[in-house]
């Protein structure tokens, strides 16, 4: 359901949704750090780290998909395009991994749905309304 609502996404809405949950994993990972919660950092280091690489290969992939439409390289501009929805697919892979370990859910804008974290600030709790809002 994660991937699906994430693949349905236009490429610049995902790249900014991505950076988006990366960024906010990023501040949870600081707020981990000082409350020496070292656990919890470790995981949103992770996803922070692999959510900006993957943001990161979706603006080169939609810049590359792009170019090769416009200079009609057909062929290539297919590829870029599986190759953005590869990383769409990952990306929630790598949001549905880290917050599998709760078995409440709660509903995230576009379809994506995210378990409740069971601890304030958690870096779960980054996850939520930032896809589809």
């Amino acid at each position: 359901e994660r991937a699906e609502a994430l693949r349905g996404l236009p490429a610049g809405r995902a790249i900014q949704a991505i950076a988006s949950l990366a960024g906010s994993a990023a501040d949870a990972k600081q707020r981990a750090m000082r409350a020496e919660d070292f656990d919890r950092a470790k995981r949103c280091k992770a996803l922070a780290e692999g959510l900006a690489a993957h943001a990161s290969e979706l603006r080169r992939a939609e810049a590359e998909r792009a170019r090769a439409a416009a200079t009609q390289e057909y062929e290539l501009a297919i590829s870029q395009r599986e190759t953005i929805q590869a990383l769409k697919v990952g990306a929630a892979r790598l949001l549905s991994e880290l917050v599998a370990a709760s078995g409440r859910t709660s509903r995230a804008g576009g379809g994506l749905e995210t378990p409740r974290p069971r601890t304030a600030g958690s870096c779960s709790e980054e996850s939520r309304d930032v896809v589809g809002s």
